[in-house]
């Protein structure tokens, strides 16, 4: 069984690895195709990129079996048999204060506009930033949308669907993850990306998860937990076949 990661997010495909690196298992980073998100829920977003990566990958190697010579039928089987699998997922913060927003909206939600109440988002505006400034974006907005807001209600988690497809593009299995803290009045730390300069948990002793390292975040984090259920799922697949 070998699985490629689908994802366009570097800082993702790093952490990922990170953790999935002690298991041993074959890991490749697909091309970078960023399917239009369209859903409203991370799990309607995380199905998206399962179905469309699934089908990239296994349209890719469907291609590849037919210019060695196999036929159309021949190449679609030869795909199935590899158990080639794909990695996707769709993650961001939630904050309530702010209605669950960024949540869906996480990566570019510095680029939408929002309603007049400030707690759903509106017409989309896409900026072009590279991936560092977006980040930044992000968080100056989350700091200015709740710079009324006091301590006690800067509650916050971070959320992530994980989605296991095959190369027909079906979902093989699920995996969710969340971790709880809240919204410090100004960024801090240099590390990890996303929210992290904005995010603190009692977990990491009051620190954002910018300022702790990347060891300590990947035993605390969402993804960990998703990733914990994803390899207990994978041992059952190796052991039985099923």
């Amino acid at each position: 069984m070998k699985f490629y990661l689908g994802t366009t997010n570097q800082y993702k495909v790093r952490e990922l690895a990170s953790v999935l690196g002690p298991l041993q298992i074959p890991l490749v980073v697909t091309d970078p195709i960023d399917p239009e998100e369209t859903g409203t829920t991370f799990a309607e977003n995380a199905a998206i990129k399962a179905r469309a990566y699934g089908l990239h990958v296994g349209n890719t190697v469907r291609e590849l079996y037919q210019c060695s010579g196999l036929s159309s039928m021949e190449a679609n089987a030869a795909t199935r048999a590899a158990q080639l699998m794909t990695i996707s997922e769709d993650s961001g913060i939630v904050i309530p204060a702010l209605g669950g927003l960024p949540g869906p909206w996480s990566a570019r939600f510095s680029d939408y506009d929002l309603d007049a109440s400030r707690r759903r988002v509106r017409t989309y505006r896409p900026s072009e930033r590279p991936r560092e400034a977006m980040d930044a974006a992000n968080n100056a907005r989350v700091l200015e949308l709740m710079s009324h807001i006091d301590p006690a209600h800067r509650a916050a988690k971070f959320v992530i669907l994980l989605v296991v497809a095959d190369t027909d593009g079906n979902m093989v299995a699920r995996f969710h993850g969340e971790v709880s803290g809240w919204i410090t009045t100004e960024t801090r730390g240099t590390n990890g990306f996303g929210y992290d300069p904005i995010f603190a948990s009692e977990r990491s002793f009051g620190k954002t998860w910018a300022e702790i390292d990347s060891v300590r975040k990947n035993l605390l984090s969402h993804r960990k937990q998703a990733l914990q259920e994803f390899t207990v799922w994978l041992g059952k697949q190796l052991r039985t076949g099923v």
